[in-house]
């Protein structure tokens, strides 16, 4: 399907996961930092919906606390009791010992709870605001980087991690599957990567604002 980039040239539209072509607009959403109009496509293939033009608002979007939960973030609100934590460790509880790493670690309050199971823990973000939550937790191993750069360095160290995390943060990415491949390179032998994304089929959809871009692209 066609559709329109930021200059208002018509480019091809594709699913960023399956790369097919048969896609269908749904919505559409307007942002006046930067000015984009964002359209949701359907891709009829493989079932994904996703947000176009991908384009990423970087960490000042994050640090800049226009969405209220980002601000809670930033004043450790962010709870224990997440339910993807709670899913996570019903499946994954028994591990110990093992380093994992975070993507999107934000206040570290997920890697909290693996580093009080005696796991070896790693974490990256871009907002820098919420890292300092995470380094007042006692982590240590945290860092502000991107996916890429933190993947390009951990090669060249020979670095490799037992648990790959990323908890609704695939829908951030412009290059979801490539960056899950990319991933890949850093997991050791039968090591385990896991992640959640949000439902656009689930109740009250539309009604957050995290429901729309600048900053999630790809809503399943």
């Amino acid at each position: 399907m066609k559709g329109q980039n930021d200059g208002g040239t018509q480019v091809e539209v594709t699913c960023p996961v399956c790369r097919g072509s048969d896609v269908g607009r749904m919505q559409s959403h307007q942002v006046a930092e930067p000015p984009y109009t964002f359209t949701l496509y359907a891709c009829h293939s493989c079932g994904v919906q996703h947000w176009s033009p991908l384009v990423h608002p970087g960490p000042a979007f994050y640090e800049g606390e226009k969405v209220l939960m980002y601000r809670e973030l930033h004043e450790g609100g962010k709870s224990a009791n997440d339910p993807r934590f709670a899913r996570f460790f019903a499946e994954f509880g028994h591990l110990q010992g093992v380093k994992a790493l975070d993507i999107g670690c934000s206040d570290g309050a997920f890697l909290a709870q693996m580093a009080e199971r005696r796991n070896d823990v790693w974490g990256i973000d871009i907002d820098q605001k919420a890292l300092q939550i995470a380094r007042a937790r006692g982590l240590r191993n945290v860092a502000s980087a991107d996916i890429g750069g933190f993947i390009e360095n951990a090669r060249a160290k020979g670095l490799t991690f037992d648990v790959v995390t990323a908890f609704d943060v695939i829908e951030h990415l412009t290059d979801p599957v490539g960056t899950l491949r990319e991933l890949r390179s850093i997991l050791a032998p039968n090591g385990v990567l896991v992640g959640t994304l949000p439902n656009r089929n689930r109740l009250l959809v539309n009604q957050m604002p995290i429901d729309f871009p600048p900053a999630p692209f790809l809503p399943l």
